[in-house]
């Protein structure tokens, strides 16, 4: 793993694995409910796939994310879930009203 490279590359096009492991979990997501514990490993894998093919460096910033950063890590964490507002400031752990979104917007699509 000391050999992978880790500095971002933002216009790169993915190896086949990766868009292949994509697929099937959105497909797996859609068809069946997710165990936490078996979402957070199917993460690791992507995360791993990523690494190998040296792109994790877009994922492993060293900044502070903003809030949009935040909001959109937790939504692609499950992107088939249908998420609330409610249900992202439950996951993040601020009040609704702390939440900078803009037009009053209830659901996430």
């Amino acid at each position: 793993m000391d050999a992978w490279e880790t500095s971002p590359q933002w216009q790169t096009k993915a190896p086949e694995e990766i868009i292949t492991a994509l697929h099937q979990w959105l497909h797996w997501c859609r068809r069946f409910s997710v165990d936490e514990q078996i979402l957070r490993h199917r993460q690791v894998e992507l995360l791993l796939l990523l690494a190998r093919a040296g792109l994790v460096g877009n994922i492993l910033l060293g900044e502070h994310p903003s809030w949009r950063q935040r909001v959109a890590q937790l939504l692609n964490m499950d992107i088939a879930r249908n998420w609330k507002v409610q249900d992202v400031c439950q996951r993040l752990a601020v009040s609704e009203s702390s939440l900078p979104l803009t037009g009053g917007a209830k659901q996430f699509s």
